[in-house]
């Protein structure tokens, strides 16, 4: 998320912090297909990074589903808002803490908090999916070291009304005056190849406004 802290804590509140029944089935969606991902990377441990934690949901299931599967991992919950690391603080009572830690983080000041090369797996999807940010990307890839994993989501364009909306913002990117620098699946590639971050798979969650899923992998 940008630091508009103020548009961020009324997106929250508008949205019951992102509680609704529709919001939980595109986190479970997405929990299901994250998980495999990262089992298959079968990493001897797993240190994951959450970019945008929204209510923690997302990645509590992804806690319990490592912890399932014994493991070894550290899980770094972070958001723009203090409002939604307290409310993930909440969602994950009863969870062993350990090796779990909350952080409040702005993804546009993220070299102030996470060192260059530092991480392994960063993850960031939900209502804002912060790390896709046309601005956020190389500075998110700045802090992953080399073969180090990236895990976002995109809107997915195939709705009718997100068509005709999205499509003039895609067009305009060929002029460079807009934020948008994908339709769909169509530019994500190019784009985060760019800083130096490998596509190796996508998921269609479902369609309407839910989300597209990729996970990349950090070149060099």
């Amino acid at each position: 998320m940008h630091g508009d802290k103020q548009k961020w804590l009324e997106a929250f509140i508008k949205h019951h912090r992102w509680d609704g029944d529709k919001a939980k089935k595109i986190q479970e969606l997405e929990a299901r297909n994250i998980c495999k991902w990262l089992l298959d990377l079968d990493l001897q441990k797993y240190d994951v990074l959450e970019i945008g934690c929204g209510n923690g949901y997302l990645g509590k299931m992804i806690i319990k589903e490592l912890a399932d599967k014994k493991k070894v991992f550290t899980y770094h919950f972070t958001d723009l808002l203090e409002e939604c690391i307290d409310t993930t603080k909440k969602t994950l009572e009863g969870v062993p803490n350990g090796n779990i830690k909350f952080d409040t983080l702005d993804v546009y000041k993220i070299n102030e908090k996470i060192k260059p090369r530092s991480q392994g797996i960063i993850i960031s999807t939900g209502f804002a999916s912060a790390a896709s940010h046309k601005d956020a990307v190389p500075l998110v890839s700045e802090t992953l070291r080399e073969g180090g994993i990236l895990i976002c989501d995109f809107i997915n364009h195939l709705s009718p009304i997100l068509f005709i909306m999205q499509l003039p913002k895609y067009i305009l990117n060929c002029t460079k005056r807009s934020k948008s620098y994908h339709f769909g699946k169509i530019g994500i590639k190019k784009f985060f190849r760019s800083s130096n971050l490998e596509l190796l798979k996508s998921k269609t969650i479902s369609f309407r406004r839910n989300p597209i899923l990729c996970m990349f992998k950090k070149t060099a």
